[in-house]
């Protein structure tokens, strides 16, 4: 694969990992803001004096999960 002018670089051999679904989720939300968005139009009928976590905060997470693989995730202090 050419990089530059003058420059080869060997991407054969370029170990990957399991979290760089999780980077690009994050940077891309990070960036575009997209929970935020789908949180502002999403109905909370949470009692909002109990509230501790916003609502695109537990997006994160659920987001976040799912992206790690753990599709049912129902509680994360539960993973294994």
């Amino acid at each position: 694969m050419w990089v530059g002018a003058g420059s080869r670089r060997d991407l054969t051999a370029v170990t990957s990992t399991a979290d760089a679904g999780l980077l690009l989720a994050y940077r891309a939300d990070k960036q575009l803001g997209l929970l935020e968005q789908v949180a502002a139009v999403l109905p909370d009928e949470r009692d909002p004096i109990r509230i501790v976590h916003s609502l695109a905060q537990l997006l994160r997470q659920r987001v976040s999960g799912v992206v790690q693989g753990y599709e049912g995730l129902n509680d994360p202090k539960n993973r294994s």
